[in-house]
């Protein structure tokens, strides 16, 4: 199933423009650490989960963050495009491959850009 995930793609970019940006028209790539904390308005991939933490950044570079019993996977090379959302007791709740194109590093006023991937979302079973 392929799809656009606008919500989820502007939940990311405010995090990463409003934390990371390095001239007023452009951010870059973040450098991602264990401890970083992010607060969202509403929901997270329709998660009801405004706090979320980065818990782990792995050799590869991809990211492990953490909201009470959710765990979102991101790649790291893929400029942090999340990869999978579960619970902390393994459900999976979505799953991209090879990813959910929704950050494109440097972040620009305007810029667009078109990734084929396909999606599983638990909640269309």
């Amino acid at each position: 199933m392929r799809t656009r995930l606008r919500d989820l793609g502007c939940t990311f970019i405010v995090l990463s423009c409003v934390a990371f940006a390095s001239r007023a028209d452009q951010a870059e790539k973040p450098k991602a650490f264990a401890g970083y904390q992010m607060t969202f308005n509403g929901r997270v991939m329709g998660v009801p989960c405004t706090e979320w933490k980065i818990t782990e950044v792995k050799a590869d570079g991809d990211v492990v963050s953490m909201c009470k019993s959710y765990i979102l996977e991101s790649s790291g090379k893929n400029d942090f495009n999340p990869v999978r959302l579960s619970t902390m007791h393994g459900v999976k709740l979505m799953e991209f491959s090879p990813y959910a194109p929704i950050l494109k590093f440097p972040l620009s006023v305007g810029q667009q850009w078109n990734t084929p991937y396909t999606a599983f979302d638990a909640n269309t079973l």
